[in-house]
């Protein structure tokens, strides 16, 4: 069983998650997209266009390492689309802060929990054709709770605007 503050966080990242619903500045053409996320840890990815220049990041992923630790995220973001050119590729930067909850099955087989900031940097590029963007990122996490601890986060993926 969750305990009523456990409950209580889940709920939260669960209702962040779900805002897709609502109206926002369009960017990439679109609101909101969705995707995959592989990588440390690997799941689905979404995002919610507030602006041009932000966005909420949002992901429920599983850690594949073995550990078999369930994970959300969300991040507020700050980007900078189209701003680094490679040769004509034009590929964005981003960089946030967020939270994150993470289950982690302790030693001796102890079920527990890690819970704190999260702080995410990476690149991004907007296809002009297609409503796609692919990106790859590293997060750097606090976990605070139950006890502090650094931890990190590396990843890249996709997603499909809508």
């Amino acid at each position: 069983m969750l305990h009523g503050d456990m409950r209580n966080v889940l709920s939260s990242f669960f209702i962040c998650f779900c805002v897709g619903i609502f109206p926002f500045e369009q960017a990439i053409g679109e609101t909101f997209g969705i995707g995959v996320l592989l990588g440390e840890p690997t799941g689905i990815s979404g995002n919610l266009m507030l602006s041009r220049r932000s966005s909420i990041d949002m992901a429920v992923a599983y850690d594949l390492s073995g550990d078999e630790n369930f994970e959300t995220h969300v991040d507020y973001l700050y980007r900078s689309p189209n701003s680094i050119n490679l040769d004509g590729l034009l590929l964005g930067w981003f960089f946030g802060v967020g939270g994150k909850f993470r289950t982690h099955d302790g030693n001796g087989g102890s079920d527990d929990f890690r819970i704190g900031p999260r702080v995410p940097i990476g690149i991004n590029h907007e296809f002009a054709e297609v409503p796609v963007e692919i990106f790859a990122e590293f997060a750097l996490i606090m976990n605070i709770i139950p006890a502090t601890d650094v931890d990190f986060d590396t990843g890249i993926g996709a997603r499909i605007y809508f």
